[in-house]
């Protein structure tokens, strides 16, 4: 055991969107933003910033990071899709799809119902992928589900 430089410390932060009572967090730091609210919700901001930072597949473990936005983009050249596309890819797109509905970005009429759909898939995935994901990835699918019922129930008020 040798050099014992005492303790480790172990920093937690909380990096939910809301706090317990349903209101938006303030100060999440960097690209993770709270939205406001359902209705200013920017889509690919909202959810892409959610998923991005913690859970790009890392390099050492061979995979690779999510699309940018400018990758997806139409009028982008390069619009080929990525080479390995991971669970993570579709519980971002699924998500993306969801937050659009619920918020009426992107000049798409405001559809909460439909948005369920989708929200309804990613718990469908979790269910059937239970006990085959990485802690990471599910993980993420989970936070993805919690925020994305906590925003439904908010637009459907």
């Amino acid at each position: 055991m040798g050099g014992d430089d005492g303790p480790k410390k172990i920093k937690v932060v909380d990096r939910r969107w809301f706090t317990d009572n349903g209101q938006p967090r303030e100060g999440l730091g960097g690209s993770r933003s709270a939205p406001a609210s359902a209705d200013s919700v920017e889509a690919a901001g909202a959810v892409s910033g959610a998923t991005s930072e913690a859970t790009a597949p890392r390099s050492d473990a061979g995979g690779s990071a999510a699309p940018t936005p400018d990758e997806l983009r139409p009028d982008s050249e390069s619009r080929r899709l990525p080479k390995d596309l991971t669970i993570v890819h579709l519980i971002d797109f699924l998500a993306q799809q969801a937050v659009i509905l619920m918020s009426g970005a992107h000049g798409v009429t405001k559809d909460p119902d439909q948005a369920r759909v989708f929200v309804d898939f990613l718990g469908v995935l979790e269910a059937t992928t239970r006990g085959n994901l990485t802690p990471d990835e599910a993980g993420l699918l989970s936070d993805v589900l919690f925020q994305l019922r906590t925003l439904y129930v908010q637009s459907s008020q």
